[in-house]
């Protein structure tokens, strides 16, 4: 764009929140004024024309370093000079002007006001061809008036772009220089050859602090500068942009701008780059070292050599590292957008205004703390209490939780604890970031844990039987362990009737939500009961005295009992019998006992009765003893007979009948008995001859048994006669001669021989 007919500068002062105009004005020659069309200059990138910086001071006078035409008329677009100016703070006056601060042809391009109330500016010069220019600083007094000017650069090009001071009012310029052979001190971080430089001067300008070049090492100019800034601590930022559209205004050294080759560190928010993007780099105080530095912009580039770049206009940082930066995004575009931002693509055909807010340097520790998954401000709980703590911090690249006696946690995201115990504790989040001016920064909270103020009734002991009442305070809730002996479990005072030592536990809490859990004990006192028995085994018949002592009342239960109420009974049992004592103290305190009285009866003489069979002979009796713990044995055989010995020899009855055999065994003094019955059948008086001849002497086979099998047989085996049940009545009519008999009784047992027949 031509300005044939002259340009002006204006101001404008708005509110903060941008609503309203406060104050304007304008400020000019009759020629171009806030232009720098300086064609001279071999280092020019895309809108160093428009370059100039505006500022205030401590008093909130508006400062202004720009450029005004050195002559009037203009005779050449060259002949400029560098200006600052100074308004009033409602811009109703200008308190003074100062051209021409450089002698030559110059442009100012930065400005700082100091606390001290003395001005530094920036720029560039030239005086004629074919010298090129050189960077300079200026110093100024609070009136306008030059302290101290100052050339710095090289025996090429070279520019001073922007300035900033430190906290010792230590001056600070970010230049560019053609051919990689800026000054660099000892001790900085540099990369050689390149085309960015810093240098710091002392606030008199004369002492050079350190020197530095920062950049991609082809010995040009890579980026044009649009902010710097010194932070309190004294680390260094800066940021630019490089790449197609500077090298489309056409000089030899615009050709070159590019972002490609500048170094980044391995945290950088953005790695590569296409060549066309803004830069941003944090130096550590005194440019030991490279921080952090990244690329932010579009990297899909194309066709359109219309890369990311920003139209003149001023940059800056804050004091806490923040960047706010302009940009002229161009279609295709993918430059970074943060989600929910207003508009977050490049709705226009070509080019279109971008911003983007960096944060290089932040730390900004603080967490959040929860109960019950509810966010707390103030923390003041009861134990046990578990608490979530969440990080909120920014920032930071490591942190480390202090729980104090509870440990310590690296986790970034949250701690948890439970706190068991009474007490202040302090909770300490530490932050740290090796980029920021803190490197380290810390948040702390302080929580108050008590023990709820819950009591219950001391341990107790008491009688079998009896109640106790349970007392709880302090809560405005209960709930007792029930043990199936509590009149309720939601009381604070619930009777207790136990049958068995109790441990009752209850859970109160109050109105703030507190909670806490006591115990009681209730000890069941027993009675000591003792009891004594004369004699714990007896013969059965006897008595026993049996003795309880520990009580003042006594009750006996079983049976036999001579008086069941007194301490001492006499029984009489039949069979092994268990006594039960109850007895009572003047306390009513109860107590039991038992004692077992024993009816000795292992010796009793059981005993089984084996018949031995021998058909026409008596029956013998053979007694087997089968319990032989007695020590003397008598054995009665029901007819009269007895034999003393503990196992008799076979008997043999005289005579046929039905006998009561006892047995009787002595052990001690105890006598035991046992008996049973035994029939003794009269053997068989079979005849060996039949004389079946009618005479009625003789003529039957009777073998004196009725009801027997009976089987006749010849000589051969043949039977001749047969009858189940024999009747004694069998007449043979049969050959004479020699026959067999088999007789056989109903258990089976059988007797055989022979009969002779005549006739």
């Amino acid at each position: 764009m031509d300005y044939n007919n002259g340009s002006d500068i204006f101001l404008a002062k708005l509110s903060a929140d941008g609503k309203s105009l406060l104050a304007s004005t304008y400020y000019g020659t009759t020629a171009n004024d806030g232009l720098n069309l300086n064609t001279l200059l071999s280092i020019q990138y895309y809108g160093d024309a428009y370059r100039g910086e505006i500022i205030t001071d401590a008093q909130d006078n508006v400062l202004v370093a720009t450029t005004i035409p050195s002559e009037l008329p203009l005779s050449r677009p060259d002949r400029l000079a560098a200006t600052v100016l100074k308004f009033s703070p409602d811009l109703s006056k200008l308190i003074w002007e100062r051209p021409k601060i450089m002698p030559g042809f110059s442009g100012a391009y930065g400005i700082r006001a100091a606390a001290s109330g003395n001005i530094y500016v920036c720029g560039a010069v030239r005086d004629n061809l074919p010298t090129p220019e050189d960077g300079w600083l200026a110093k100024l007094d609070a009136d306008g008036n030059v302290q101290k000017t100052k050339r710095i650069g090289t025996s090429n090009a070279d520019v001073a772009m922007l300035l900033d001071l430190d906290k010792d009012e230590n001056v600070y310029v970010l230049g560019l220089s053609n051919g990689g052979k800026y000054p660099v001190t000892s001790g900085v971080y540099s990369n050689r050859n390149s085309g960015q430089f810093i240098h710091a001067f002392d606030p008199t300008l004369d002492r050079t602090l350190f020197s530095t070049v920062i950049g991609s090492g082809r010995g040009t100019p890579d980026i044009a500068p649009t902010a710097f800034l010194i932070n309190e601590c004294g680390n260094i930022y800066l940021a630019g942009w490089g790449g197609e559209v500077n090298a489309s205004i056409g000089t030899s050294l615009a050709l070159a701008s590019s972002t490609k080759g500048l170094p980044v560190t391995t945290d950088a928010f953005q790695k590569t780059t296409d060549g066309s993007n803004f830069y941003l780099a944090l130096l550590e105080n005194g440019a030991k070292s490279l921080l952090y530095a990244t690329f932010f912009g579009n990297t899909n580039s194309s066709s359109d050599v219309r890369g990311d770049h920003v139209d003149g206009g001023t940059s800056r940082f804050d004091k806490r590292g923040y960047v706010y930066q302009a940009v002229c995004s161009c279609q295709p575009s993918s430059f970074p957008a943060t989600p929910g931002a207003w508009s977050t693509v490049n709705r226009a055909g070509n080019c279109n205004n971008a911003v983007f807010k960096f944060d290089i340097d932040n730390l900004d520790v603080k967490f959040d703390m929860f109960l019950n998954g509810k966010k707390q401000d103030t923390i003041d709980v009861c134990t046990p209490a578990k608490l979530q703590f969440v990080n909120t911090s920014t920032g930071g690249k490591s942190y480390e939780w202090n729980f104090g006696n509870l440990g310590k946690s690296t986790n970034p995201v949250q701690g948890e604890f439970t706190f068991t115990k009474p007490g202040v504790y302090v909770i300490t989040l530490v932050g740290r970031n090796p980029l920021s001016c803190k490197r380290e920064a810390l948040y702390q909270r302080t929580i108050r844990v008590s023990e709820p103020a819950f009591q219950v009734s001391k341990d107790t002991t008491m009688c079998l039987g009896g109640t106790v009442q349970l007392r709880a305070s302090g809560g405005s809730n209960y709930q007792w362990t029930a043990h199936g002996s509590l009149n309720s479990t939601t009381i604070a005072n619930p009777v207790a009737t136990p049958t068995e030592t109790t441990t009752y536990t209850v859970q109160a809490s109050d109105s703030k939500g507190c909670t806490g859990q006591k115990s009681v004990t209730v000890t069941i006192q027993p009675l000591p009961v003792q009891v004594t028995v004369s004699e714990p085994v007896i013969c059965k018949g006897q008595t026993v005295r049996i003795q309880a002592t520990g009580g003042s009342s006594y009750q006996w239960t079983g049976s036999a009992i001579s008086d069941s109420s007194k301490a001492a009974i006499t029984v009489q049992p039949t069979q092994s019998t268990a006594y039960t004592v109850i007895v009572k103290d003047n306390k009513g305190c109860r107590g039991q006992a038992t004692a077992t009285v024993t009816i000795d009866e292992s010796f009793r003489p059981d005993f089984a009765v084996e018949k031995v069979f021998d058909c026409v002979k008596p029956t013998q009796v053979r007694i087997k003893l089968s319990n032989a713990g007695g020590d003397q044995y008598d054995w009665y055989l029901g007819n009269g007979d007895s034999l003393a010995t503990q196992q008799p020899s076979p008997y043999v009855y005289p005579k046929p009948g039905t006998y009561q055999v006892t047995g009787i065994a002595k052990r001690g003094s105890c006598t035991l008995s046992a008996s049973q019955p035994i029939t003794i059948e009269s053997p068989l008086e079979v005849p060996n001859v039949v004389t079946p001849n009618g005479d009625g002497k003789n003529d039957q086979f009777v073998i004196g048994t009725n009801g027997l099998k009976l089987d006749v047989f010849n000589r051969w085996g043949k039977a001749v006669y047969q009858h189940v049940s024999y009747q004694n009545d069998w007449t043979p009519s049969v050959a004479p001669g020699t026959y067999y008999y088999l007789i056989t009784f109903p258990d089976g047992k059988q007797c055989k021989s022979w009969v002779q027949v005549i006739n």
